[in-house]
């Protein structure tokens, strides 16, 4: 702290070079600070930019955009990585990898069933011709798409719940 001091004192503390860099650039107040991993974009005019490690979310920049680029110290980013400065009035693509197959879980919940149940039951009721059940249907339901089977499968219902068609 007494070196700093001195320093101060006698004019001999220096700029740093990244702030240098970004004010020679004219954009010291309009830069946007993103850090992460580089990783090979779609086009060749942009850096894709990993947020993580699960590389599941990432920003596409434009090259222009950048101001000034450095490395990461692994104590900020695990395994090093890079730091952008990036100007503010970039657009800049965020896009968020969710497997589609998690989604369609997602919709299979509780919440959703009850939520969408009672509007497939109007939907049912109004978008299909009724359709008696077969003669030798049991009132049980082997595949029900609707999940319209816990209200229990009988003449009234068989046609919004089991029927194939």
């Amino acid at each position: 702290m007494a070196k700093a001091k001195r320093a101060a004192e006698d004019g001999s503390l220096e700029e740093h070079s990244i702030l240098r860099k970004i004010r020679e650039s004219g954009q010291l107040q309009n830069v946007t600070f993103l850090k992460g991993y580089v990783g090979k974009s779609d086009n060749s005019k942009t850096v894709r930019l990993y947020l993580d490690l699960n590389f599941d979310r990432y920003f596409d920049i434009s090259k222009s955009d950048i101001v000034h680029s450095a490395l990461a110290p692994e104590n900020m980013l695990p395994f090093g990585g890079t730091c952008l400065w990036v100007s503010k009035e970039a657009l800049i693509s965020q896009v968020k990898v969710e497997p589609t197959k998690l989604q369609a879980q997602f919709l299979q919940g509780r919440i959703s069933r009850r939520y969408l149940k009672p509007e497939m039951e109007r939907m049912a009721r109004f978008t299909r011709l009724p359709v008696p059940p077969p003669e030798t249907y049991d009132g049980s339901c082997i595949i029900c798409p609707t999940d319209l089977c816990t209200l229990g499968c009988d003449t009234q219902t068989w046609d919004r719940c089991c029927n194939p068609i």
